[in-house]
């Protein structure tokens, strides 16, 4: 039995990232999304949630100066 890598994606609480994670979940993608802790990710939560496959996580880490 072959288990799927999760597809990570960087900026998916974007416009472009939203419809990456959309079309991910849609063909049953594990897919795990990096967000800032200072970023509102409430859509990508409410889609993730609808999704068994799917994963959130919040980096640790902020951006550069």
């Amino acid at each position: 039995m072959t288990t799927a890598l999760p597809v990570l994606v960087v900026g998916a609480t974007g416009s472009l990232g939203g419809k990456v994670v959309d079309e991910l979940l849609k063909r049953g993608k594990n897919v795990r999304a990096l967000v800032r802790p200072t970023t509102d990710a409430s859509r990508l939560e409410s889609r993730v949630s609808r999704s068994p496959a799917a994963t959130c996580s919040t980096s640790t880490h902020s951006s550069p100066p």
